[in-house]
């Protein structure tokens, strides 16, 4: 009997592999077919430079007030002609009469030429050329936070429709706390209160927006996790990494004084990002990409039929759609590293948990649904970035100002307190 059932094998086990084979090249056939008939509209093109920058370019700009171009021309003050030498020459304007004996021409009640020729079809610039004033709508407009806010927006507003990957938009309380942000560094530059050394010491991404995954705490906005049972769970309060990067300078009264090596520790403040919104996930966080029955299905922004991955894809999908400068997400099994991977982008997990010497890395408060965090949970929060220089500043206000704030430092060793 075993000699008969071990013949059978043997001669129907190969039919079987080629009906195997046969059978998933026309399930690959069908789908290959069907998904070339749907067309996929591109993303609308990137228009403004401050887009394709990193968010620690951002903060950089908007700390020391640089403009468009490398501060050529600055908005309402003196406009120095970096490319203008003293003799200029002759410049022509198609062959045609521009200007006869003119002795002046004026550009918002600031006289901007001089000693204009007299020869028909050109026109001789003197060697005074240097210094003019300019108009307050005329140059380059300054980089404030109001100003990146509004940008963000706008791209977000114009590539959600393809991508759906919000979740929830916070825009107007964005532009109000970007207002307030402008208002704050302006007065304190004025005032000699703030230096650019310190803000960048201090709160590294002030006036630079972020997003964050809905299954992360955001206070105000909706926290379900993608469940249908928490479609109206609002959250209370912000989960510990948001409020991290979210408010703008505050110290808190239970971070310790610091006792060993106070130039290399810094005190804890907040980094002074803005939320913009939140982003979807995947249905409890538990699948490869970014779909649930509350918010639909999040797209790859390189081919609008296929996923960005899971379950912060929402995330990577506003992130490589230049929607946002800076991400939270979350990590388990590959939330975080997936996304990036699928849409080429940077990320990582810190050490989620406990270390070895009972030290929590990061904290877990707000990251998923679940309330309190299990203390040995592997769920961690982390960063995801269109640019590899934001991940160690992002890292630094999620995980390490966390682990000095709740712990003590010595040079040599590393004790925790309960």
């Amino acid at each position: 009997m075993d000699a008969l059932l071990s013949a059978v094998l043997t001669l129907v086990w190969p039919v079987l592999r080629v009906l195997r084979r046969a059978y998933d090249s026309i399930v690959h056939l069908a789908f290959a077919a069907f998904f070339s008939f749907r067309k996929t509209t591109p993303l609308p093109p990137v228009f403004n430079p401050n887009l394709l920058l990193s968010a620690t370019q951002l903060a950089r700009a908007i700390r020391e007030g640089k403009v468009g171009e490398e501060g050529e021309r600055k908005e309402g003050e003196t406009v120095v002609e970096k490319n203008v030498g003293e003799t200029v020459g002759e410049r022509k304007v198609g062959g045609t009469v521009v200007e006869k004996n003119v002795g002046e021409r004026k550009v918002g009640g600031t006289v901007v030429e001089n000693n204009v020729g007299e020869t028909v079809g050109e026109r001789k610039v003197g060697r005074t050329v240097g210094k003019i004033k300019v108009g307050s709508t005329v140059g380059t407009v300054k980089r404030t936070s109001v100003s990146i806010v509004r940008a963000y927006i706008s791209r977000t507003s114009d590539v959600n429709p393809l991508l759906n990957a919000l979740a929830q938009e916070d825009f107007q309380e964005a532009l109000q706390e970007a207002r307030r942000v402008d208002e704050r560094i302006a007065q304190g530059f004025k005032n000699g209160t703030l230096t650019v050394e310190e803000l960048e010491r201090t709160q590294p991404f002030l006036g630079v927006p972020f997003t964050v995954k809905e299954s992360i705490a955001a206070a105000g906005l909706y926290h379900t996790g993608g469940l249908i049972s928490r479609r109206y769970t609002v959250a209370q309060r912000d989960a510990e990494v948001v409020e991290r990067v979210r408010k703008a300078g505050e110290l808190r009264a239970h971070a310790p004084l610091w006792r060993l090596n106070r130039n290399l520790i810094r005190p804890w403040l907040c980094a002074g990002g803005i939320l913009l919104a939140t982003t979807n996930v995947s249905e409890l966080g538990n699948w490869w990409e970014s779909e649930n029955r509350l918010y639909g299905a999040t797209n790859n922004p390189y081919n609008l039929n296929r996923t960005p991955g899971g379950s912060s894809g929402g995330e990577a999908a506003l992130m490589c759609a230049c929607g946002t400068p800076l991400s939270i997400g979350s990590d388990i099994g590959g939330s975080l590293r997936t996304p990036a991977l699928f849409c080429g982008l940077f990320s990582h997990k810190p050490t989620a948990g406990k270390m070895a010497w009972s030290c929590s890395l990061i904290s877990a408060r707000g990251v998923g649904i679940s309330e309190p965090p299990s203390p040995n949970t592997v769920l961690t929060a982390g960063p995801i970035t269109r640019h590899s220089e934001d991940l160690i500043p992002m890292l630094k206000e999620a995980v390490v100002t966390h682990f000095l704030a709740t712990h003590d430092i010595s040079v040599t060793k590393v004790s925790c307190e309960p």
